[in-house]
């Protein structure tokens, strides 16, 4: 079984595409590691620099990869990349729907889960930018990434203009 770790690039072969991540983190909290999922997918395996010369947008997300680590799926197509973004991977955010379907409620927490902030906001549009880009605290599956990046629920696209 390949073992990943924080600046690993991964390629995730999903039946006729391949869907790319930069591992963020080592495993945390609940067995995931935080990840940076790219919105571009390929037909064929393409190397890093082809990767990340491309459209880097992307979302932030736990993401346990034992399905694919345990079904072979999963390559390691470089190490030590730095990250294209700016982020700390040390907080992350709660979103739930308040009862009545009225506004949202938001905890941004730590890696310890010690509450750091909380704020109510009436639509998604008034969550500031910096709280969306962080990731949820939750750990999804690997199918569950593969829908994310299929659909591109996240729309919050983080631009980057130099990996280094």
């Amino acid at each position: 079984m390949i073992q990943v770790k924080a600046g690993d690039l991964i390629a995730i072969q999903k039946d006729d595409f391949y869907a790319y991540a930069l591992v963020v983190t080592n495993i945390k909290l609940f067995g995931g590691n935080i990840v940076y999922g790219f919105h571009r997918t390929t037909k064929e395996l393409i190397d890093s620099e082809n990767l990340l010369n491309g459209d880097i947008s992307g979302f932030l997300a736990f993401v346990d990869l034992i399905w694919a680590k345990t079904n072979d799926v999963i390559s390691k197509i470089d190490k030590k990349i730095e990250r294209p973004y700016a982020y700390d991977a040390k907080r992350y955010r709660q979103t739930c729907l308040t009862k009545g379907a009225n506004g949202y409620y938001i905890k941004i927490i730590d890696e310890d889960v010690e509450l750091i902030e909380e704020f109510k906001v009436t639509s998604k549009s008034d969550i500031p930018q910096e709280v969306l880009l962080l990731p949820e605290f939750e750990c999804v599956s690997i199918h569950r990434f593969f829908e994310r990046i299929s659909s591109q629920l996240h729309q919050s696209k983080i631009e980057a203009t130099s990996l280094i």
